[in-house]
C-alpha cells in the first residue's frame, strides 16, 4: 500500500514531469493521476489531491523582479542541490507568533510571481508545506 509520504513523492514527481518536461507529458501525466486517485483509498485520495494544489503555479507578472533580495534565494537552493535542511524564521498565523524552524527544502517555485518553497515540516510529522519566500 503507498503511504503518505511516497503519495507526496509520487506527487511532486508528477508535477515537474508535467511542467518541465515535454509538452507531450502533459495528457500522460493528467492520466496518470487520474488513475492513481482512483484506485486510492478516500483519505489519501483527499492528500493526494492537497498536495496536487500546492504545486499549482500562476503566471507571474512579466518583466517584475520575483524578490527584491536574491541574496534570500542562495541558501535555499544550496540546501535543495545538496539534500539539506535550513533553519528560517516562520510567522505562525494559528500562535500569532514568529518560530524558528528548521525544514527539509523539496522545490522552489513561483506562484503569482513570488517564490515559495515546499518543504518537510518535521513540526507536523514531516508532512510538506508551502513556505513563502520573503
Amino acid at each position: 500500500m503507498i503511504s503518505e509520504e511516497n503519495l507526496q513523492i509520487i506527487n511532486l514527481a508528477l508535477g515537474l514531469l508535467s511542467k518541465l518536461g515535454p509538452k507531450s507529458m502533459e495528457g500522460m501525466v493528467l492520466d496518470v493521476e487520474n488513475a492513481l486517485a482512483e484506485t486510492l483509498p478516500e483519505d489519501l485520495k483527499k492528500d493526494f489531491e492537497n498536495f496536487k494544489e500546492l504545486q499549482s503555479i500562476s503566471p507571474s507578472n512579466a518583466g517584475k523582479a520575483i524578490v527584491k533580495n536574491g541574496e534570500i534565494l542562495k541558501p535555499i537552493l544550496t540546501a535543495l542541490r545538496k539534500g539539506r535542511t535550513v533553519e528560517c524564521e516562520y510567522f505562525s498565523k494559528g500562535r500569532g507568533a514568529i518560530e524558528t524552524r528548521e525544514i527539509g527544502p523539496v522545490f522552489l517555485e513561483l506562484f503569482g510571481g513570488e517564490p515559495y518553497l515546499l518543504a518537510e515540516d518535521p513540526t507536523e510529522d514531516s508532512k510538506i508545506k508551502r513556505f513563502k519566500l520573503s
